[in-house]
């Protein structure tokens, strides 16, 4: 048990964390198929459901290019679709991807943050519903 024990925590020390992960599909050049894939998903998404503030995105459904991120969950809003590949304290962060052809540039509120790692790609963190009026 203790050689299982000390296997899996040294699979989990080594792992690189989701930001640096994502980070690297950046530098590799993901961002412009990140935003592609946002852009089909974002038209097929509000086509079948009209226009809510969120919609949860089936697994079976997201793109291979967000499938390599190994996200928790995908969401798409009004003005992007969001990538979440970390939990803490009850809040979340992940990518924030801008669909392609469309201008906009998130804002802090909230208690959402947003850094741009990329064109139209941002790092997002925005803690739990208890802490901001998310």
């Amino acid at each position: 048990m203790l050689l299982i024990f000390g296997c899996v925590l040294l699979e989990a020390g080594c792992a690189p964390n989701p930001r640096k992960r994502a980070e690297a599909e950046l530098r590799h050049g993901a961002a412009e198929q990140l935003r592609l894939d946002a852009a089909r998903l974002y038209k097929d998404t509000f086509s079948g459901h009209g226009r809510p503030d969120f919609v949860e995105v089936w697994y079976k459904e997201w793109p291979a290019s967000f499938e390599k991120l190994r996200p928790l969950h995908v969401g798409v809003y009004h003005d992007g679709i969001s990538i979440a590949l970390q939990t803490h304290d009850g809040g979340e962060s992940g990518l924030y991807i801008v669909p392609q052809s469309m201008e906009h540039q998130p804002t802090d509120e909230r208690g959402a943050k947003f850094e741009q790692l990329a064109d139209g790609v941002f790092w997002y963190s925005f803690p739990s519903a208890g802490k901001a009026l998310w």
